[in-house]
């Protein structure tokens, strides 16, 4: 059992990979190494589904107290749910994995990352996204990888790369930048209220330190003698989306340009449309090649027509520069708002509403012994600010059983929480907002967000709405966000060939590679910081 180790130079840190030695029934198995933090990160594959049309896969993220030295403190002293930490962790390998994925793969696909070690100098959660990436070429699973990721903080003019729990804290940014070869792939970040450039050096900085991540990927991959699965784009058989494309593009364009409409009206409209060409279908001869296609594949029409819909109302957009209900590209939605919507038995309440979306906000003062006590392996033992998103099916007009809240709503939450909890009138020498701390707040507060209307384009609700009416003498405003604190957060192929422009809520990402594929200034390859690693534990 002794298996293949590689170690790596990173940054002045050394990074073990360790192969072939642990979970060997697993596709593939990689144990991530660096100080005392160990993350053994799998990825397996199994038989395809019949008749569906997405890719199953499961990225999970485990904690074991047992890597801090720690008992559970339940009464079955068992690790049990996953904490909240841990499922963001999971989000986090998720989304720079999925886009990676040929869209054709059906197969059932998991990724389990699972931290056996933990160094509190070095954060586990970035080594789990490398390791799924190289988990992944591993099992031989069409992959367009390989794909790392990194942490860059900032403290004082120094970017700080994998910075520890400590530097975290004092950083005026927290940013993961997540990439493959042809460029960045997925950015996660949290600041305060830096300037764009500042942001943009940083995500060129952390792209810098992927690429060597990547290159030691596809060193071990030769070390091994493992060919990396590249995935054979299949041929695509597009008699149908012709025949629509020639049958409906008019007619939908039509539409689209109606910008009166409502949602409703719209769909409807669409939809028959899409219940013509359906019926003349239906009237061609059986042995008809569009005739065919929609009969053996029951989702080929709806897809072919949902694909083409979307692409229309996409070039109104780069080209005319209207979307769908007339705005221009720098126009927001209709906002209002209401305070104390409910009655005073509630601390606070707000009622927030964009486009057609609509969020009701609580606000709830506790004792200190509401704080929540932190079973996880993050040094923090406990939170007195708690921002939870609840997403209950009528605010789509569906019906589904009411259970306990989901990834994306665990998700949606943290990320409110992450832009709410920078504190304008605590700020360090730069001027800059910090993190609320427990003396901030004269009592834990609990501010959960209730979608009442929820429309698809409109995502997830930003926090700005989720600021609710302060109780009298509640001390000070620990939600009063400042414009460019909003968490930044993609998953979209930004760094191509071309020139390609990163749009989040006005904020515009240019990147241009270089010759080795990293990212470069007008001047020459940016020069790479580092603070100096942290000696002093936490």
């Amino acid at each position: 059992m002794q298996g293949h180790t590689q170690s790596i130079s990173f940054d002045g840190r050394e990074i073990r990979l360790t192969t072939g030695r642990f979970a060997p029934q697993a596709g593939g198995s990689v144990m991530v190494e660096c100080g005392d933090t160990a993350v053994l990160v799998t990825a397996t594959r199994s038989g395809g589904r019949e008749g569906i049309d997405f890719l199953p896969l499961i990225c999970d993220y485990e904690e074991r107290l047992y890597a801090a030295g720690r008992i559970p403190g339940s009464f079955m002293r068992r690790e049990s749910r996953p904490p909240e930490r841990a499922t963001l962790i999971a989000r986090l390998i998720d989304r720079p994995m999925r886009p990676l994925f040929p869209s054709w793969l059906r197969d059932d696909l998991q990724v389990v990352a699972t931290c056996m070690s933990l160094d509190e100098r070095v954060p586990p959660d970035v080594l789990a996204v490398t390791g799924a990436s190289l988990a992944t070429l591993l099992a031989k699973i069409p992959f367009h990888g390989p794909m790392a990721a990194v942490r860059v903080g900032l403290l004082g003019d120094d970017f700080v790369l994998n910075p520890s729990y400590r530097e975290i804290e004092r950083s005026d940014l927290d940013l993961v930048v997540a990439g493959t070869p042809q460029g960045v792939i997925m950015v996660e970040a949290g600041a305060n209220q830096l300037p764009e450039q500042d942001v943009i050096e940083a995500i060129d900085f952390g792209y810098e330190a992927v690429c060597e991540l990547i290159k030691a990927q596809q060193a071990l991959l030769k070390e091994l003698g493992i060919e990396q699965v590249i995935p054979e784009p299949q041929a695509i058989d597009d008699t149908l989306p012709k025949f629509l494309e020639k049958e409906c593009a008019k007619g939908i364009g039509e539409v689209l340009k109606q910008f009166k409409l409502t949602k409703a009206e719209r769909d409807e409209q669409l939809d028959a449309i899409k219940g013509q060409v359906a019926e003349k279908i239906e009237g061609l001869k059986d042995d008809d090649a569009i005739k065919v296609a929609v009969s053996s594949n029951g989702k080929a029409l709806g897809n072919s027509y949902k694909s083409l819909t979307k692409k229309l109302m996409r070039d109104q957009i780069v080209k005319d520069g209207k979307r769908v209900d007339g705005r221009n590209l720098d126009e927001v939605r209709p906002i209002s708002a209401a305070a104390g919507v409910l009655p005073k038995r509630v601390h606070g309440s707000g009622l927030f509403q964009r486009g057609l979306t609509q969020v009701l906000s609580c606000a709830t003062l506790g004792t200190p012994s509401d704080a929540q006590e932190m079973d996880d392996l993050n040094p923090s033992n406990e939170k007195t600010y708690l921002h939870h998103y609840n997403f209950p099916p009528y605010s789509t007009g569906e019906t589904r059983p009411m259970r306990s809240p989901g990834r994306r709503e665990i998700g949606h939450g943290a990320l409110a929480e992450r832009a709410l909890i920078r504190h304008p009138e605590r700020r360090s020498g730069n001027g800059r907002p910090q993190p609320v701390k427990r003396e901030d707040l004269p009592a834990p507060l609990q501010l959960p967000a209730l979608l009442h209307r929820r429309n698809p384009p409109d995502a997830q609700p930003r926090p700005p709405r989720n600021r609710p009416r302060r109780p009298g003498g509640a001390g000070p405003d620990p939600c009063a966000a400042q414009q460019g604190e909003l968490p930044l957060r993609a998953a979209r192929g930004v760094g191509m060939p071309e020139l390609q422009r990163l749009h989040l809520d006005g904020f515009g990402v240019r990147q241009h590679p270089g010759p080795d594929g990293c990212r470069c200034t007008p001047e020459g390859p940016r020069e790479r910081r580092r603070h100096g690693p942290d000696q002093g534990g936490l």
